[in-house]
C-alpha cells in the first residue's frame, strides 16, 4: 500500500493504543517514523501489503523508544497547544496585514492588486546596491498651495491632474511597493512606487519607528517609473498634508530636499536645514555644511544626521536614514545610486534621536545652547528667517 497523505498517517497513529496523543503529536510521530524508516530497510513511503505493516513498524519503533510515547504532563500539553495557537495567530496576522496594507495603499489614491509593503532591506536589495533614475537633466519642478523658490506654482486643478496620472498608473500595476514609515520619529510618511529601486530608496530614507500602518500620513510620496511624464516633480500641500511626485531624473539630494520642502510646507519649521555632527560630548547643528564637509563627517562616523534634522524637547531627531554623497563612497547593501553620480548611502548611526545640541553653527557665528531649548530654537529660527538683530 502506498500511503500518500500525512493526514492518513495521523489517523492511523491516533488509532493506536497510545496513552496520550493528539494531532500535533501524531504529526510529529509521522516525521519520526518516516525518518526512522529512512535509516532502516523499511521504505519511508511504501508499505506493500496493508496498513497493518505500517502499524507494525510504529509498534516496533514504540518498543525501542518508550520515552517518546510516554504520557505528557499537563504543562507540556499546554505548551503544545500554545505553540499551535501562536502559529495560527501569526498566520491570521499575516493575512490581516495584507488587508491593512491594501487599506493603507488606498489612502494614497492608488489601488493595486498586490501590495508589497514594508519589505526588509535585504528583500529589496538582495544584499547589494540599487540604481535609480536616468542620466539626470532638467526637471520641471512645480508646487501647489505654496511658493518655493524657482519652482513653478500651479493651481490645485493642475496638481490634481498630475497626481491622478500617477495614482491611476500605479493602480494599473500588478503590484506596487508601499513603505509606511516616519520622517524623524513623528512625521508619518508613505512612499508608493512600482519600482523596486525606488522602494529601496524609501526604505533607506525613512525611519521605521512605529509597528502599525498609518492611514493619516503627513507626506505621501509617489515614484511611478512607468508614468508618461518622468520629468515632472510636484509638491502639492493642502490642509496640513503634502503629496510629492518624484521624477526619475532627480538626484539623491534633490529627493531629500523635495521631501523636506513637503514636510515644511505641511508643518512649517519642522525640518531644520542642517547637519548634526557629533564630536565627543558636543552635538552641533551645522548650518554651514557643504557636500565635502558632509562626506568627510560621514566617512569619519561623526555624522548623526545629514541634510536636515528635527529639534524637539527630547533631543535632536535624525530626519533621514541615509545621506547623499557623491565622491569617495562605494555603494553597498541598502545604498541607492543615482544617474547623476550621487549615492543615497545608509547612515548607520545608532538610533533616531540624540541628546539636545550644544550649539548651532552659522556662517556669521555660533549660537550656544545655555539650557533654555525654546530660546535656543527661537534664535535659530530668527537666523533662518533673516530677522537676526
Amino acid at each position: 500500500m502506498f500511503i500518500r497523505n500525512q493526514f492518513l498517517y495521523i489517523d492511523i497513529v491516533k488509532s493506536l493504543d497510545i496513552p496520550y496523543i493528539d494531532n500535533i503529536m501524531a504529526s510529529s510521530l509521522f516525521r519520526v517514523v518516516k525518518k526512522t524508516a529512512c535509516n532502516t530497510n523499511i521504505s519511508a513511503r511504501y508499505y506493500s501489503s496493508s496498513v497493518s505493516e505500517f502499524v507494525s513498524a510504529v509498534a516496533d519503533h514504540r518498543a525501542k523508544n518508550p520515552a517518546m510515547y510516554a504520557p505528557k504532563d499537563l504543562a507540556n500539553m499546554v505548551d503544545d497547544r500554545e505553540a499551535a495557537k501562536n502559529a495560527i495567530l501569526k498566520a491570521k496576522a499575516r493575512a490581516g496585514n495584507e488587508n491593512i496594507a491594501s487599506f493603507a495603499l488606498a489612502s494614497t489614491g492608488a489601488n493595486a492588486a498586490s501590495v508589497l509593503s514594508n519589505l526588509s532591506t535585504h528583500r529589496l536589495t538582495k544584499g547589494g546596491a540599487l540604481k535609480l533614475g536616468g542620466k539626470g537633466g532638467k526637471v520641471n519642478t512645480m508646487t501647489a498651495g505654496f511658493a518655493n523658490g524657482s519652482a513653478k506654482e500651479i493651481s490645485y486643478d493642475e496638481s490634481d491632474a498630475i497626481l491622478a496620472d500617477n495614482t491611476q498608473f500605479l493602480s494599473t500595476c500588478k503590484a506596487v511597493y508601499l513603505e509606511d514609515s516616519t520622517i524623524g520619529t513623528s512625521v508619518n510618511v508613505k512612499g508608493v512606487t512600482d519600482d523596486v529601486n525606488a522602494a529601496g530608496l524609501f526604505k533607506a530614507m525613512f525611519n521605521r519607528s512605529h509597528g502599525a500602518y498609518n492611514s493619516n500620513a503627513t507626506v505621501t510620496a509617489y515614484f511611478a517609473a512607468g508614468a508618461k511624464d518622468g520629468k515632472t516633480s510636484l509638491i502639492a500641500t493642502e490642509n496640513g498634508k503634502s503629496h510629492v511626485v518624484l521624477s526619475a531624473d532627480m538626484g539623491a539630494s534633490d529627493v531629500l530636499n523635495a521631501m523636506a520642502d513637503a514636510v515644511n510646507a505641511a508643518q512649517p519649521g519642522t525640518l531644520l536645514p542642517c547637519d548634526v555632527v557629533v564630536s565627543g560630548d558636543d552635538v552641533t547643528l551645522d548650518f554651514t555644511s557643504t557636500e565635502a564637509k558632509r562626506a568627510k563627517a560621514f566617512k569619519a562616523g561623526n555624522l548623526f544626521s545629514g541634510h536636515h534634522a528635527i529639534l524637539t524637547s527630547n533631543g535632536v531627531e535624525r530626519a533621514w536614514g541615509c545621506v547623499a554623497v557623491k565622491k569617495g563612497h562605494k555603494a553597498s547593501g541598502g545604498d541607492v545610486t543615482f544617474g547623476n553620480g550621487e549615492v543615497a548611502a545608509i547612515n548607520s548611526s545608532a538610533g533616531n534621536i540624540i541628546s539636545n545640541p550644544t550649539s548651532a553653527k552659522f556662517k556669521d557665528g555660533t549660537i550656544n545652547n545655555n539650557g533654555d531649548l525654546n530660546a535656543f530654537k527661537a534664535e535659530i529660527m530668527d537666523k533662518l528667517n533673516g530677522s537676526d538683530e
